[in-house]
């Protein structure tokens, strides 16, 4: 199985940082943004995708 390299995506609609493989959402950061700093404020690995390092 070949897979593409991850691309990681800022979806600001949706205040969260998206990781991309073959164009499948991975995993996520979700993020509050205050002046120019960033909180993150939740992540999430999509279980098809541990274990993956």
């Amino acid at each position: 199985m070949t897979t593409s390299a991850p691309v990681v995506v800022d979806d600001r609609a949706a205040g969260r940082f998206e990781v991309l493989v073959d164009g499948q959402v991975a995993g996520y950061a979700e993020y509050r943004r205050r002046g120019p700093s960033v909180a993150f404020t939740h992540t999430v690995v999509e279980p098809e995708f541990e274990g993956r390092g």
